[in-house]
């Protein structure tokens, strides 16, 4: 257990070093694209632990892949594309008919392969996320292109959520190891 909450602390860890150091500054879009699809893949790791969502191998990499998948819209963009970004801000495909295409794939899935696509869809929204808190997305397009902003304070403490909740919970002295095993969530 301990590897995983370490594995959860350096998680969130990175997102906040990536937020203060690099985001903050005017850095090469090589370096601020890495660092961001970092720090979306962290953010699926904590949240998809606050939540308990089970992961297994197959999984978690599913949750990973839609933590960042979503970002290969942006590639017209800088290709010179003009007309599937707003003005200023994220592309329209930001938005909340990404998250209803995914949920109902993952509900449409046969049985054996829904929490394969629903961990897909989970990376998904924990990428929409923090892409809100973080200059905000075009959730409501069609309807419209405002790209509305969450307040980064509530994205953190989402963030530090489990950290605080795994430190309230961790045993002040050692105890006998339990006979029944855990199930297995993301950084378990």
């Amino acid at each position: 257990m301990l590897r995983s909450d370490a594995a959860l602390v350096a998680a969130v860890g990175v997102i906040q070093l990536v937020d203060m150091t690099v985001h903050r500054r005017h850095s090469r879009f090589l370096i601020r694209a890495m660092t961001d699809e970092t720090s979306h893949m962290c953010t699926a790791l904590a949240l998809s632990r606050m939540l308990g969502w089970p992961c297994r191998t197959p999984e978690l990499l599913a949750m990973l892949a839609g933590s960042v998948a979503i970002d290969a819209d942006h590639v017209p963009m800088y290709l010179g594309v003009r007309g599937l970004t707003p003005e200023k801000g994220r592309p329209y495909s930001h938005c909340w008919l990404a998250l209803v295409a995914a949920g109902g794939a993952a509900l449409l899935a046969p049985p054996k392969r829904r929490e394969l696509v629903g961990s897909f869809a989970l990376g998904l929204a924990t990428h929409f996320f923090r892409d809100a808190a973080t200059g905000g997305l075009p959730v409501a397009w069609p309807f419209s292109s405002r790209s509305p902003e969450l307040p980064y304070g509530v994205y953190a403490v989402a963030l530090l959520w489990p950290v605080l909740r795994w430190r309230a919970m961790t045993p002040r002295t050692s105890q006998a190891p339990r006979d029944e095993p855990e199930a297995a969530t993301c950084l378990s």
